[in-house]
């Protein structure tokens, strides 16, 4: 359920997402099947971060970089410059996931999780 913090309580949330012009949610779905659910916020500077969450079921079938790929074609990155994720360190198949994707390692935040980030 850590995994899930930034989330939680749901309820928050899905208010902060409706009301933030500047924060989009996509469920992701192939077919009937649902695959996962990709987020992302964008700031004042052009960055934005993103979080990224694939049905446990699917997990290691490349879903995680195909939603990545995807939502690097939305129209709303056109003014996205850099996107920033913050992974935990023991999550080895997020971290390779968004490595694969092409983002870089750029530290520890003062939460011990690895930041990582794609310059646009």
């Amino acid at each position: 359920m850590n995994r899930l913090s930034g989330t939680l309580p749901l309820n928050q949330w899905f208010r902060y997402v409706q009301e933030s012009p500047y924060y989009w949610a996509w469920l992701v779905y192939e077919g009937e099947v649902p695959i996962g659910q990709i987020d992302m916020e964008m700031y004042t500077d052009f960055s934005a971060s993103i979080s990224l969450l694939t049905n446990p079921r699917l997990r290691n079938k490349g879903f995680g970089k195909k939603m990545l790929n995807t939502l690097l074609q939305r129209p709303e990155m056109v003014r996205v410059q850099k996107l920033v994720v913050y992974v935990e360190i023991d999550n080895l198949a997020s971290l390779a996931c968004f490595k694969h994707v092409g983002f870089i390692e750029n530290g520890i935040d003062e939460d011990g999780l690895q930041i990582l980030t794609l310059e646009l």
